[in-house]
């Protein structure tokens, strides 16, 4: 495992985790949204 290859891994696994806590975030928000309008 080279320095730059630990690097990637990492920024990858940010990315990944960045993403998924917007979809998570995204949606409950659209779920809040459905509920306030009934």
């Amino acid at each position: 495992m080279s320095p730059l290859t630990v690097q990637i891994i990492i920024l990858l696994v940010f990315i990944l985790s960045w993403a998924g806590i917007i979809t998570i975030g995204v949606l409950l928000a659209k779920h809040f949204i459905r509920k306030q309008k009934k």
